[in-house]
């Protein structure tokens, strides 16, 4: 959703390392994005980088942009003003052990505390650890390697730090002895990716204080109250129906960030869906904007905004520092240009069977597009079914406003075109004959 517009500003950095400013016309894909690092190529050549997953601001030096190569093997740090490249830890492109590293997912400077300005990483490979480096050397500070798959490892106050692993849920780590003193790993479990610590003061919560992206099975982004381990909000339905880009259902979120205030309940959430989609939600999970997504069709990516993003990180100025892991790129934007969806589609079931009672659909969020057509296929050979669509304007009160008076017979399709502007749409189906289930996908596709 396009909330203002900025100058296009683009930095390209010149083969002999110098930055050059280029500020004019751009291509409307991309006239958002007011500083780039990395050729699109992966590979560890001038200005290529190689399978980034975190990029973040040194907050001691905003013109330096720390980097974690999970391909490349090292942790960087970019020099925005000039271009310039720096090897902190690992050889690129070469994974190992020791002083090199294999599969970097994260890397953060340490914001306070003992080791102030230090570099924190998780390494899912090689010797599986989480390590604080010296700023300047590389060199290793503090080490921790009781986890089997770290996947990320942030400042949690002077005293501690908080992990993630893949195998075995989220850890809070005491830093003068490396003793686990706190554990979260909830069942049915998820593979726990990027963290997020968030103060519960001002209301920049929902009332929780970790941030938690969850991948894999259980997908979901949620907000972790420490002290007695509830969920304080989500995002990310466990109902399985859908494929696209449908409301409160997510397939690889790996990154959620909170940031701002709201007046009555906490702050604006971004959720980094490493399947082609950043989007930011409110409390209510109304969509706010997003950028990229994908198509129902195999997940691919159905606008040429972003690839496969990671993370996304706030910079001093206010603007997004975007990874993207797909492009071998970083790049920053700001969230007041990015460019307005004009197409955007989604099964609402797939190969769904009929029962004897009507069952729900997932849920499209259609706020903003004025023409909506709602497609249903009766797959079955033999059996009917029935159906209706519902709408709402909160997802939560529906309303019926379509329903056909006759059945769709085995083979046969049907569809209704939605002009009004509801902001959310579903479907119901059940079977026109008790016992006689039938198959039935249902599409939705909609223009601005």
């Amino acid at each position: 959703m396009r909330f203002g517009t900025v100058a296009a500003f683009v930095m390209l950095v010149a083969s002999d390392g110098r930055a050059e400013e280029s500020v004019g016309a751009v291509s409307a894909s991309s006239d958002y994005v007011l500083w780039s690092y990395g050729t699109g190529m992966c590979g560890t050549r001038d200005r290529e980088l190689c399978g980034p997953h975190t990029a973040e601001e040194n907050p001691f030096n905003p013109d330096e942009i720390l980097v974690a190569e999970q391909y490349g093997c090292d942790v960087l740090i970019v020099n925005r003003a000039t271009g310039a490249l720096r090897v902190l830890r690992g050889e690129r492109g070469v994974s190992g052990t020791g002083a090199r590293l294999a599969a970097i997912h994260a890397a953060h400077f340490m914001p306070a505390g003992p080791y102030l300005g230090h570099v924190l990483i998780a390494e899912l490979g090689g010797e599986h650890r989480i390590l604080i480096i010296d700023k300047e050397t590389g060199a290793t500070l503090w080490r921790y390697t009781d986890l089997p798959r770290p996947l990320e490892a942030i400042y949690w106050d002077d005293d501690h730090i908080m992990a993630s692993d893949w195998d075995k849920g989220v850890f809070k780590i005491r830093l003068s002895d490396a003793a686990q003193v706190w554990e979260y790993d909830p069942v049915p479990r998820g593979f726990p990716f990027y963290l997020q610590r968030i103060s519960k003061e001002y209301k920049a919560s929902y009332g929780g204080d970790l941030l938690v992206g969850y991948w894999g099975p259980n997908a979901g982004i949620r907000e972790i109250n420490t002290s007695d381990k509830s969920v304080a909000w989500e995002y990310g339905s466990q109902n399985k129906q859908g494929i696209g880009d449908v409301y409160d259902r997510l397939y690889t979120p790996v990154r959620g960030f909170c940031y701002g205030i709201q007046e009555n309940r906490g702050g604006l959430t971004i959720i980094c869906e490493e399947r082609s989609r950043i989007f930011c939600v409110n409390a209510q999970k109304e969509l706010v904007w997003e950028l990229g997504g994908a198509s129902p069709e195999g997940l691919v990516p159905a606008t040429p905004d972003v690839l496969l993003p990671t993370y996304v990180a706030a910079t001093t100025r206010g603007t997004l520092l975007i990874t993207d892991w797909g492009r071998n790129m970083i790049y920053e934007i700001s969230p007041f240009a990015i460019p307005e969806r004009k197409r955007k589609d989604a099964y609402l079931l797939k190969n769904h069977a009929t029962t004897d009672e009507f069952a729900d659909s997932a849920v499209m969020e259609t706020r903003g597009f004025a023409q909506k057509n709602v497609q249903i296929s009766n797959l079955d050979e033999t059996n009917s079914l029935e159906w209706r669509v519902l709408a709402s304007h909160n997802a939560s009160r529906w309303q019926t406003i379509h329903a056909p008076g006759q059945a769709l017979t085995a083979g046969q399709n049907d569809y209704v075109l939605v002009p009004a502007p509801w902001n959310f749409l579903k479907v119901q189906v059940k079977s026109a004959a008790a016992g006689k289930p039938a198959s039935v996908d249902v599409f939705v596709s909609m223009l601005r």
